[in-house]
C-alpha cells in the first residue's frame, strides 16, 4: 500500500471514530490516542510500516461495535463489555476488502490477557501476529483508558 492510500484510509478511519465521539462525547478522542500509542508501541518492536498500518487500523476501530448503544455511556462502561463490542465491530468490518485482517485483530485485542496468552501459545504462526497486534493494541487502550479525562 502506498502512503497516500494509508493516509486516505486513516483519515477515513479517523473520521469514523470522530463520529464515535459526537455519538458518546465520554470517549473524548480515546480511539486516537490507542492508535497513537499502537503506533509508538509498534515501532519500539520493528513493526515493518505495514504492520504499523494494521495496528493504527484496528486501534482507530477497536470499539466500533458499541455504535449500537442507544445511550451515551462512560469509557469504564464501554470496557465493561469490550470483548462483546469487539465482537460486533469485528463483524461489521470483516467483510470489507482488506479489513479481515483487521477485524480478527480487533476481536481478540479486547480478550483478558491470560486468554489471549493461552490462545496465543495454540495458535498456528499464521495467526500469531493478529494475537502480537492484538496485545499491542490492548496495552495501548489500557494506558489511553488510564490518561482518559
Amino acid at each position: 500500500m502506498n502512503e497516500t492510500n494509508f493516509t486516505n484510509i486513516r483519515s477515513l478511519l479517523g473520521a469514523l471514530a470522530k463520529a464515535l465521539n459526537l455519538i458518546n462525547p465520554a470517549l473524548e478522542n480515546h480511539h486516537e490516542r490507542t492508535a497513537y500509542f499502537s503506533y509508538f508501541i509498534g515501532r519500539q518492536l520493528g513493526y515493518e510500516e505495514e504492520e504499523l498500518h494494521t495496528i493504527v487500523y484496528a486501534a482507530l476501530l477497536h470499539d466500533i461495535g458499541s455504535v449500537i448503544l442507544e445511550e451515551q455511556v462512560t469509557i469504564e462502561e464501554i470496557e465493561s463489555r469490550a470483548e462483546e463490542y469487539a465482537h460486533i465491530g469485528a463483524n461489521m468490518i470483516r467483510d470489507l476488502p482488506d479489513f479481515a485482517e483487521i477485524a480478527d485483530v480487533i476481536e481478540l485485542c479486547q480478550t483478558d490477557w491470560e486468554t489471549l496468552s493461552a490462545w496465543a501459545d495454540s495458535c498456528v504462526r499464521a495467526c500469531a501476529h493478529c494475537v502480537r497486534d492484538a496485545a499491542v493494541i490492548h496495552l495501548a487502550d489500557v494506558v489511553s483508558t488510564c490518561l482518559d479525562p
